[in-house]
């Protein structure tokens, strides 16, 4: 039976860091170690993980970041098979069997994620766009690079050969994020992936999450950060050219959308026409722009 790492990165996490764990111990699947990175919490955090005792590997370290956090608990994992589970997430039950026997039975698979649902701080959920699977299942590098499909850290398992033949997460770039995007999306270029349309964890959206607590111009940094690193050795050039500029025009019609459903439409129009400028051939752009022009206001239908 296959041993599966779960690495949890903690950072003042104490109202949810034992429902996570708990999670983990009531998979069906059974041969797991858990490693808690404590990346220099001052709650009660580390008293709660204590609590376990020896059935949880807990490391602490001073404040370093998610990343660093995650590398930690790789370098010191043993099994075949990795996850990363967020403090404030949990898994349900029958989780980690179904990835690992996938991971067993396709070789050629690196990664395994699923569905996700998302809740609130107060456990409400939150409605989120249905999910295409010719994005996120099969070699989806291109389709993971242009924003087109997303791989939730909390839902994936992946092989501990991933980050032996292909490094550990980049963690230079602590203020900007982005590092597990660009971690999945080296994995991607080597591997296929998987996907599992059943929901498998709950994803927690927190208003005051590290993710949220960025400015938008380190956000932004970050996510073309992550384009400008995955395309390094990818060639020809031609092709390595239309993916990053679709990829840089992707980012900004994103941004412009959610400026677009908070009624700034100054800003939504500034994003759209740089999406436009790094590729104008995505009509979505366009009538965004239009939108913003004549300040139209919509509500989104899923968050």
């Amino acid at each position: 039976m296959s041993k599966v790492s779960v690495i949890i990165p903690a950072f003042n996490v104490a109202k949810f860091i034992k429902g996570a764990i708990e999670s983990v111990f009531n998979q069906t699947y059974k041969n797991i170690e858990i490693i808690v990175v404590d990346d220099g919490s001052t709650d009660a955090t580390r008293e709660i993980v204590n609590s376990f005792g020896d059935k949880v590997m807990h490391i602490d370290q001073s404040n370093q970041g998610h990343a660093i956090a995650r590398n930690t608990g790789l370098k010191v994992s043993s099994g075949r098979y990795c996850a990363f589970l967020d403090a404030d997430d949990y898994w349900l039950p029958e989780k980690v069997e179904q990835q690992v026997r996938i991971l067993n039975e396709m070789p050629d698979v690196g990664i395994v994620h699923c569905d996700i649902k998302r809740i609130d701080d107060e456990g409400r959920e939150i409605k989120q766009y249905p999910r295409r699977e010719e994005y996120i299942d099969g070699k989806i590098f291109p389709y993971l690079l242009m924003r087109k499909g997303h791989i939730a850290t909390s839902s994936a398992m992946f092989r501990k050969e991933c980050i032996e033949k292909h490094g550990l997460l980049d963690d230079s770039v602590r203020d900007w994020g982005s590092e597990d995007r660009e971690f999945w999306l080296r994995i991607c270029k080597h591997y296929k992936v998987k996907y599992i349309g059943e929901p498998l964890v709950i994803y927690r959206q927190r208003k005051r999450s590290l993710s949220r607590s960025r400015s938008l111009s380190n956000i932004i940094k970050g996510r073309y950060w992550a384009i400008d690193k995955s395309l390094e050795d990818v060639r020809p050039l031609y092709y390595s050219w239309f993916l990053k500029r679709s990829s840089y025009s992707a980012i900004h019609k994103e941004v412009g959308y959610k400026f677009l459903w908070k009624f700034d439409f100054k800003m939504a129009k500034k994003h759209y026409l740089t999406s436009l400028h790094c590729w104008p051939f995505d009509r979505y752009p366009w009538i965004g722009l239009v939108r913003s022009l004549l300040k139209i206001k919509i509500t989104p239908k899923y968050n």
